[in-house]
């Protein structure tokens, strides 16, 4: 009986020393699963870490760009309001040259209407001074014609040939002027008078 159980306790403690031993690689097996658990752990943080300044650089790469971006952005805003205060300007300064070339087109065909109206009025008058000097002056060849059939003296015939020469003269000077009118001989006219008739 001792030596059978002295069997059964050898074989039980086999049991256990084999269980021990299963028990032990199982633990070195855990302390290798828990190293490596260790090592994923701290690689894991590093590369957060690593994540982490990447995502800060970059979070500050963006601020400094978008400063930048909102710099240049108001650097041409005001460039765009500076070129259309000047266009606007230009703009201004332009129409103001067209109203004012468009008041002076307007007064110069105003004007010039003006004296082309005049010019007639005056061309009529001096139409009608010629008119009346060329009766005048037929008035005058009539009287010549009669006087010469008639008994006068040769004072008041040669009185008579002057004032005709002269009208005769003036009668050829209005006639150049109204064939061949300019500004100056039309002010002239316009302040001449017509000589007094024959008595």
């Amino acid at each position: 009986v001792q030596t059978g159980e002295l069997e059964e306790a050898k074989r039980e403690s086999a049991e256990l020393k084999q269980q021990i031993r299963d028990m032990q690689l199982q633990l070195a097996s855990l302390s290798q699963s828990e190293n490596n658990l260790l090592e994923s752990k701290q690689k894991l943080k590093e590369i957060i870490e690593r994540l982490k300044q990447e995502c800060q650089h970059t979070r500050t790469q963006a601020e400094k760009a978008q400063l930048e971006a909102e710099k240049t952005l108001e650097h041409k805003r005001i460039e765009w309001l500076e070129e259309k205060h000047v266009l606007t300007r230009h703009i201004t300064e332009q129409e103001e040259r067209y109203n004012e070339m468009k008041n002076k087109l307007c007064r110069a065909a105003a004007a010039q209407k003006k004296r082309k109206t005049l010019n007639e009025n005056k061309q009529r008058r001096m139409q009608e001074k010629l008119e009346l000097l060329e009766a005048k002056m037929e008035e005058l060849e009539k009287e010549n014609q009669v006087l010469n059939r008639q008994n006068v003296s040769y004072e008041e015939y040669v009185r008579l040939q002057r004032t005709l020469k002269d009208l005769q003269r003036r009668h050829n000077e209005f006639r150049s002027l109204i064939l061949n009118p300019t500004l100056n001989a039309v002010s002239k006219m316009s302040s001449s008078t017509l000589p007094p008739g024959p008595a």
